[in-house]
């Protein structure tokens, strides 16, 4: 409930209209501001950008333990139970995922 619980992620790319996936689940074409919220909670999501043409990129979207969700145990469990399961006992440091696109090698 307390901390920094922004979970939104800005998607760009050098290549116009990009796919965007993260964890494999289709979020449309960059650019695209991306909520997170949920993921990341037991290893950080990863986000690619698509393109026909173009080699896939990907980037893991970079996240830490707030602290901060300790106090939530001096409530009972209730608390610190919600924030494990909404992904918000993580911080998401990564505010911006820009990927660059190559033209795949024929």
């Amino acid at each position: 409930m307390f901390g920094d619980n922004k979970r939104t992620v800005r998607v760009t790319s050098n290549v116009p209209d990009g796919h965007i996936k993260v964890d494999g689940e289709s979020y449309g074409q960059a650019p695209k501001d991306i909520d997170i919220t949920g993921m990341g909670t037991f290893s950080p999501p990863t986000v690619k950008v698509e393109k026909d043409g173009y080699a896939t990129e990907a980037q893991k979207v970079k996240t830490s333990f707030q602290a901060i969700t300790l106090l939530n145990l001096l409530n009972g469990p209730l608390g610190f139970l919600i924030d494990l399961l909404t992904g918000n006992m993580m911080k998401v440091d990564t505010k911006e995922v820009n990927l660059t696109l190559r033209p795949e090698k024929s």
